[in-house]
């Protein structure tokens, strides 16, 4: 039997290990974790086409020659004239993805002479045509003062059927 002087000193050494036991299972195989930066602007994924690579390069404030240098020369440029201000719009685009099938037009009905009857008969046979299918990204920039202030893009999807 235990001595009832002893609890109190026991209670105290249960409460001490209870809490060195904690403190080892809490803290055991911890590390600190760093959390990469989060960037700013989306990259591209690798293997795209460098036009679109070059879009997810853009950066406000990038100069004329830079943007040259990037795209080559605008296919397109605009005079932009607000508010007193002057501005210009360059155009760039690209076709990115061009598909071509043969597809099914319609139906006919073709004569023809049947050499085992021996007599003329119809069926009907499918007209076929080509379908061409294209996808073109289109790159729109608003330059002020020789630097690149806004930009937007468009993806075209054109169907032409012959």
């Amino acid at each position: 039997m235990i001595s009832t002087d002893l609890l109190p000193a026991m209670k105290v050494d249960i409460l001490i290990s209870g809490l060195a036991l904690f403190f080892v299972f809490t803290t055991a195989g911890c590390e600190s974790i760093q959390v990469a930066p989060k960037p700013e602007r989306e990259a591209a994924a690798p293997g795209l086409d460098p036009f679109v690579e070059n879009y997810f390069a853009l950066e406000e404030g990038m100069t004329e020659a830079a943007i040259k240098q990037m795209f080559g020369e605008p296919q397109d440029v605009k005079p932009l004239i607000k508010d007193g201000l002057e501005s210009q719009v360059w155009k760039y685009s690209k076709l990115l993805e061009t598909q071509v099938r043969v597809t099914t037009k319609g139906m006919i009905e073709e004569v023809y002479w049947d050499i085992f009857e021996n007599r003329m008969r119809a069926r009907e046979v499918a007209v076929e045509g080509t379908e061409r299918n294209e996808v073109e990204a289109v790159v729109e920039l608003l330059l002020y003062e020789g630097q690149l202030v806004s930009w937007k893009d468009q993806i075209r999807r054109s169907r032409f059927d012959y």
